[in-house]
């Protein structure tokens, strides 16, 4: 079974594309930070929805910490512009959530409007806000 789960920023604004049948996709970019030896180290992964809800991805701008589930597709090796091998990490994703971690403080009053768009799961194709009630804007995004 190949999954991945990953705990992220949208490096840019997610950018609604078309595949040359017609049928709509987004791409997003989310760089997921850790340390190693003291040393900060940022992963950036390349991140497809074929299965999304429009109305939520509204609310997913550059900044917002998002949780990913999705299928890791095989690494590609390239040549950056510099000369440097790099290694391309595509996911092809299932889920989509907000993080209830690292929110910024901007973010807080716009999530809290937004907390009944807070997640969308292709693969049982209803928003949280259909499974559980509509959080008061004071609780925030509600945990699942």
């Amino acid at each position: 079974m190949n999954q991945i789960i990953i705990m992220g920023r949208v490096g840019q604004t997610p950018e609604l594309k078309k595949t040359q049948s017609g049928n709509e996709f987004y791409s997003l970019n989310v760089v997921s930070n850790t340390k190693k030896n003291g040393e900060d180290i940022s992963t950036w992964y390349r991140c497809t929805l074929f299965e999304f809800n429009k109305r939520f991805m509204e609310y997913v701008k550059k900044g917002s910490a998002v949780v990913i589930n999705g299928v890791l597709q095989q690494p590609k090796i390239y040549e950056s512009r510099n000369g440097e091998n790099k290694i391309s990490l595509d996911i092809t994703v299932s889920s989509i959530n907000f993080s209830p971690f690292g929110e910024k403080k901007e973010e807080s009053q716009s999530s809290s409007q937004s907390s009944s768009q807070s997640s969308y799961n292709h693969q049982d194709g209803q928003s949280r806000q259909q499974q559980y009630k509509q959080a008061e804007p004071s609780e925030g995004i509600p945990l699942l």
